[in-house]
């Protein structure tokens, strides 16, 4: 079976930025936010995802 998504911290981190910046693009509220990534399955760990905004 052939693996789908990321397979390394690049291509994850790469892949979390294409998603972020389509999201702000399309008028998404990104500031300070924390998302919660839980799952039915118990053999799938749960996460969660803060996204802070950096001030430059």
């Amino acid at each position: 079976m052939r693996r789908q998504g990321p397979t390394t911290k690049e291509e994850l981190r790469q892949s979390l930025d294409e998603i972020i910046q389509q999201a702000y693009n399309n008028g998404v509220d990104l500031n300070d936010g924390a998302y919660p990534l839980q799952h039915d399955d118990p053999d799938t760990p749960d996460f969660e995802l803060m996204l802070f905004q950096l001030k430059s």
